[in-house]
């Protein structure tokens, strides 16, 4: 019986959208340094995220380095889809009709069984920003947008 309810439990658990938290067993946010200011930042959601939370966690996170590393700041310099994908099989169904006729001593049964495959297809958001943060708006190389980390953060609560 406790196996049941605490299957359960973890069934309901694992059945919802990621939510915005730190990498763990669900996925979640995470980030690489690759200098002092430049990072790869991304979430990583399961089949029940959609990617527009993935990117909006994904900015959220990005915001939040910047305000601790003290930068106003950050421009992109590379993003990646990551996600994947495919079909995972819940069983098969089987349903069975039949009638029974009785004729003197013998009875005669006929049936008719139909088997339904229930596969169901699943996409796992992971999607992923390599970013530079400035303190200033930078006044030297080629940016196709800079962004502001407070207003990113206000953006992506």
């Amino acid at each position: 019986m406790n196996r049941i309810i605490v299957g359960g439990l973890l069934l309901v658990m694992m059945s919802c959208a990621t939510p915005y938290q730190q990498i763990g067993f669900g996925g979640g946010y995470y980030h690489q340094k690759l200098s002092d200011n430049r990072y790869v930042i991304g979430f990583r959601g399961n089949g029940f995220s959609s990617m527009s939370n993935a990117q909006k966690y994904t900015y959220r996170r990005t915001a939040e380095i910047g305000v601790q590393l003290g930068y106003r700041y950050f421009t992109i310099d590379a993003i990646a889809d990551k996600s994947t994908s495919g079909t995972v099989n819940m069983g098969s169904t089987t349903t069975t009709t039949g009638q029974a006729y009785r004729m003197g001593s013998n009875v005669q049964f006929n049936a008719t069984s139909t088997t339904q495959n229930n596969d169901i297809d699943y996409t796992k958001p992971r999607f992923e920003i390599q970013v530079t943060y400035f303190s200033r708006i930078p006044s030297y190389g080629r940016h196709m947008q800079i962004y502001s980390i407070e207003k990113t953060l206000n953006e992506n609560k």
